[in-house]
């Protein structure tokens, strides 16, 4: 216990003899500070300029202690802060116009740096808008610079202290990573090793140039070529691989199998287009180029599999949407009575049901398309768009495909198990030509009334479906339209 005493003595006497020291200091710097300000010189043999009342020594920007007022105990300011040759610190200190790096010279974070073309020197300013502490670190060393005053005060030194703390964490984390990388091999120390176990690592890149290479030989049989293409469906749904593919030839060779005499390399060369057309304006551009649109026409035509007619309508689909010009094609091609030709197939199978539903909702969604830019979002469209949509006649060309009777007729035999999923496509169709279909639609006055009889009688079983709600008011519009223009 007595031993325990001594100690705690012993360590109060250190600490007050350190604060009587730096007392001493403070008091001792604080005069040196009030003879600079009253023109006299130094202790340290400072020379002081009477005019300016600036003092100079081999120390630029040396830190000294100056009474702020009677409730602020100091704050710490640079003596000379008027000097502008910083080409003997070891620290380049930044201001609103360009100066040139000296070599050596750590530069603080965030500064605007550019390399001088005419003298080959480095040069840095502060960003535009920006001031306030710019910290630096060099050769393990932290420091901090003031931009935006000529001081420093107690709060702006315990920020920089902060900052001191966290930049240490991060050197720590930097040196963390470092060595986490030494625990594991590189890609390419991987890939030579794999190399000896007869296995390699390859980009996608890689890959699609070797894949496109083995589908331009002659030498693959039916099964391979579908295997391959299969492969290349998994890598071309990235927009920069298509783009590739198309640049090495690739979609040139799938466009050709659409006419292959074998269905499954025709379904996968259509879904593999449309895979790559998806939201992807340049791959659009290049098969437009290389005549797709004629192909589509002419399989759809011609197809016999229904399951491949799908994979083709749906690369179609992804071909023609949000692309007038495309579009325009596709007219000029006969297309419109094709669509018009899937929607009236002979059958009853579950396959033919979707084709012809499919079909509709594409005439239904490039109504809509036309209407958004023309009509409801014609202030957020250019002139360019207005002109090009403005030159496709959609609704003509509709017409005259006789899409008015084929939309009357599925009204009259909508097939009970597809119900829901085309009744909202029927209406919205209907909606869409009412005003250019009112011949055709009148016979059909009464289905619009039953079929807004049924729908608010299925809203009502179940009020939080909202889905019924709206159709219900769609086929009541289309109803009271028919009644009141059979009266006039």
């Amino acid at each position: 216990m007595q031993r325990l005493l001594i100690g705690v003595r012993l360590v109060t006497c250190v600490s007050l003899i350190l604060f009587s020291i730096s007392c001493y200091n403070m008091m001792v710097k604080s005069e040196e500070a009030v003879r600079v300000e009253s023109g006299s010189t130094p202790m340290d043999g400072t020379k002081t300029d009477k005019k300016s009342g600036s003092s100079t020594n081999d120390r630029a920007n040396a830190l000294t202690v100056v009474p702020d007022n009677e409730d602020d105990d100091a704050t710490i300011t640079t003596e000379d802060e008027s000097v502008q040759d910083f080409g003997n610190l070891d620290v380049f200190y930044p201001t609103k116009e360009w100066q040139e790096v000296q070599p050596g010279q750590a530069i603080p974070k965030g500064l605007h740096v550019r390399l001088n073309m005419q003298t080959g020197q480095r040069e840095a300013k502060l960003m535009d808008g920006d001031s306030g502490l710019k910290y630096w670190s060099k050769d393990g060393k932290q420091g901090v610079v003031n931009t935006e005053k000529e001081f420093f005060t107690p709060d702006d030194l315990k920020r920089a202290l902060k900052e001191f703390k966290v930049n240490k964490i991060d050197d720590e984390d930097l040196q963390s990573m470092e060595e986490t990388k030494k625990k594991y091999k590189s890609y390419e120390e991987l890939k030579k090793d794999l190399e000896g176990l007869q296995m390699t690592i390859k980009t996608d890149r890689e890959t699609i140039i070797e894949l496109t290479a083995m589908l331009n030989t002659s030498s693959i049989d039916t099964t391979e070529r579908v295997d391959l293409m299969e492969t290349l469906l998994d890598y071309l749904h990235q927009i920069d691989n298509a783009i590739l593919f198309c640049d090495i030839g690739g979609m040139n060779i799938v466009i050709k199998s659409l006419n292959d005499s074998d269905a499954d390399v025709r379904s996968i060369s259509s879904s593999l287009l449309a895979t790559s057309l998806q939201n992807n304006p340049k791959v659009k551009i290049f098969c437009i180029e290389a005549g797709v649109l004629h192909h589509f026409v002419r399989a759809l035509s011609t197809e016999l599999e229904v399951t491949v007619k799908r994979k083709l309508l749906f690369a179609l689909s992804a071909m023609i949407r949000n692309f007038p010009y495309a579009q325009t094609k596709f007219w000029e091609l006969g297309g419109f009575s094709v669509l018009a030709k899937l929607c009236v197939e002979s059958g009853s199978t579950e396959d033919l049901a979707k084709l012809t539903e499919r079909a509709l909702l594409l005439v239904v969604d490039l109504m809509e398309e036309h209407e958004s830019v023309t009509k409801d979002n014609k202030h957020l469209s250019t002139q360019d768009m207005l002109e090009q949509y403005e030159k496709i006649p959609l609704h003509d060309h509709l017409i005259q495909s006789g899409f008015c009777e084929i939309i009357g007729d599925h009204l009259e035999n909508i097939p009970h198990r597809e119900f829901e999923s085309i009744i909202e496509i029927l209406l919205k169709a209907a909606l869409k030509l009412k005003d250019s279909c009112t011949q055709q639609f009148k016979g059909h006055a009464a289905k619009f009334k039953s079929l807004r009889d049924r729908l608010i009688q299925l809203y009502h079983q179940d009020t939080e479906l909202e889905f019924y709600k709206d159709l219900s008011e769609i086929a009541n519009n289309l109803f009271h339209s028919m009644i009141n223009k059979d009266e006039l």
